[in-house]
């Protein structure tokens, strides 16, 4: 007798080439179910479509208003309160998704963290409310950081134009958008990845996202500008490099013993300087800008420009400075120059307030990202400030 034929295998299913907000690149059935927290969700219509995709995940879905906060700018919200807790959901208002650790503990572990949209509520006549949302970004991402599994991913989206990266499809100013990719930095994070949001997708699945006023969805003119969902991962765990170059410039200012240093040799001592892990960070030989001779005494003085350049390194502006003053701390130890000290007035008139211990690094000069050629400046000139050393 013929052996019965096997029933066909099941198709293996296929996984998109973009992963979206409605699977977060979580479908792999051979995987481990995911941990997912939802930071921000007002009416909870994001978690609702979420979890019906990602049945196998266990997901925390959160609020930043009280309960009854919630229920009073959104009464339907009990409903999907309900559907989400019958479906096993763990369902929490009043979580500031900037004070992670103090609602959820220390422990907490994360595949994916998800905040759609954020935004700090404008204040009446308030100046410089791009700093608020810019802030808010920062500190949401420090966060996040602290509670992300190994190889887990912060997921943030954004109207386009707001995130600021190379690969958002509005382009604007450098400081007309959020700066996502330095506030990401300043949590050693990456931002990886840059996708459109497909948002009749997301309304077929039951969420349209709301605009500031409550119930008040996306209006038709922000719908038309689109959405950019960007990921983040760990500096370190990142497999792609990040969607743009983070570039600094510091004009470092030395007296000089004997014969001035060739500038390879000071591109040397900057890569010994940072290390296996940062030496790519150095762009090449420092430019010499300017040559000094005191009267009084012949005293020789040279300033040069060190540029530190990387897609790898979470290049923050706080690391910037670190990585230059430990530059300039060996090159005064071993080639016989001396840092001119600049003033800490000056430092804090060219990049704000210092890093604690920072103040004594050399010379500032520039900050940004780089997109190809463009490189985004403080200053109003694209000029290296002068020092003013005392």
């Amino acid at each position: 007798m013929a052996p019965s034929p096997l029933p066909p295998r099941p198709p293996t299913p296929s996984l998109p080439p973009h992963p979206s907000l409605l699977d977060l690149g979580l479908l792999d059935p051979t995987a481990p179910p995911a941990r997912v927290l939802i930071c921000g969700d007002a009416d909870f219509a994001y978690a609702c479509a979420l979890s019906s995709r990602l049945q196998r995940a266990s997901l925390l879905a959160t609020c930043y208003e009280s309960e009854a906060e919630l229920l009073h700018a959104y009464p339907h919200a009990s409903a999907a309160i309900a559907a989400l807790r019958h479906a096993g959901v763990d369902v929490r208002c009043g979580v500031d998704a900037r004070a992670l650790s103090h609602h959820l503990g220390d422990a907490a572990s994360f595949d994916r963290i998800v905040f759609n949209f954020p935004q700090s509520p404008p204040l009446p006549r308030a100046r410089n409310q791009i700093q608020r949302h810019r802030a808010l970004l920062r500190d949401v991402c420090r966060s996040a950081a602290r509670h992300l599994a190994p190889s887990g991913e912060l997921w943030l989206a954004l109207l386009a134009g707001q995130g600021g990266t190379p690969r958002d499809s509005i382009r604007r100013p450098h400081g007309d958008h959020w700066q996502l990719m330095e506030m990401a930095a300043a949590a050693a994070l990456l931002v990886t990845r840059v996708d459109p949001a497909d948002l009749d997708e997301l309304a077929r699945a039951g969420y349209r996202p709301t605009g500031r006023r409550h119930n008040k969805k996306l209006g038709a003119e922000r719908q038309a500008r689109g959405v950019c969902v960007h990921v983040l991962r760990r500096e370190e765990e990142a497999r792609a490099p990040s969607v743009g170059v983070f570039e600094w410039a510091f004009d470092n200012s030395f007296w000089l013993e004997g014969a001035p240093p060739e500038a390879e040799e000071l591109e040397r001592l900057a890569r010994r300087a940072l290390g296996e892990a940062m030496a790519h960070c150095v762009a090449g030989a420092p430019e010499c800008l300017d040559e000094y001779t005191r009267p009084e005494d012949g005293r020789r003085a040279r300033t040069y420009r060190f540029t530190y350049r990387s897609d790898r390194v979470a290049l923050s502006r706080e690391r910037a400075l670190v990585a230059n003053a430990r530059v300039c701390d060996l090159i005064a130890r071993e080639s016989g120059a001396h840092a001119r000290k600049p003033s800490e007035e000056h430092l804090r008139g060219v990049c704000g307030e210092l890093p604690a211990n920072d103040e004594n690094a050399a010379g500032q000069s520039s900050k940004g990202t780089r997109d190809g050629n463009v490189a985004h400046r403080m200053e109003t000139d694209g000029s290296a400030p002068s020092i003013a050393c005392e």
